[in-house]
């Protein structure tokens, strides 16, 4: 009976895991991610996602821009890519699609400097939990969701009341951690 149940369970999640949206990925050396709700939630007990959100859209159209240009100006010898996953207003779905950013970017795949969580409350507490407990960074750019999230050591957003001297201390652990493991001296 166990067995069985546990077959359902699996048969269930990777049902639920084909159904998400497909990344979008740039290339690069090192990879930043982005868990998006570049869709609404369709509703309750309906699969897939409901109609575009052109703000996360314009977000995450932004941030491609900046990295082409941050890697175009760059003198480094490598370049920084952008997976984008799309949480479609939806924490489970942002859950599933955080652990399949963390699956991409294991070794011999570009490594993940960090998150960036672009949208609403749900999207962001989907994609927290699996995040703090790799101790990725995560940067939330939503002020409401950044409002109801519990500060910790790898939290960090655009939101006021976080970004005192909460950040600080864990602003430079990141920094050192980063450069420790990624930049090489010249």
């Amino acid at each position: 009976m166990v067995t069985y149940l546990t077959a359902v369970l699996v048969v269930t999640v990777m049902g639920a895991m084909a159904l998400d949206p497909p990344p979008l990925k740039l290339p690069g050396d090192v990879v930043i991610g982005v868990i998006a709700g570049l869709h609404g939630n369709k509703g309750d007990h309906m699969e897939g996602c409901g109609g575009v959100r052109a703000r996360a859209v314009e977000q995450v159209v932004a941030a491609e821009w900046a990295l082409t240009t941050i890697n175009n100006q760059s003198q480094q010898d490598y370049t920084i890519g952008m997976h984008v996953y799309d949480a479609c207003g939806d924490p489970d779905t942002a859950l599933r699609q955080t652990v399949k950013l963390l699956q991409g970017t294991q070794a011999p795949h570009s490594p993940l400097l960090g998150v960036v969580a672009i949208g609403s409350q749900d999207v962001v507490s989907g994609a927290a939990s699996p995040l703090h407990a790799f101790t990725t960074p995560l940067l939330i750019t939503d002020s409401t969701a950044a409002h109801t999230i519990t500060p910790t050591h790898n939290l960090f957003t655009t939101a006021p009341h976080l970004s005192d001297h909460l950040q600080v201390s864990p602003m430079l652990d990141t920094l050192v951690h980063i450069c420790c493991r990624y930049c090489v001296p010249t």
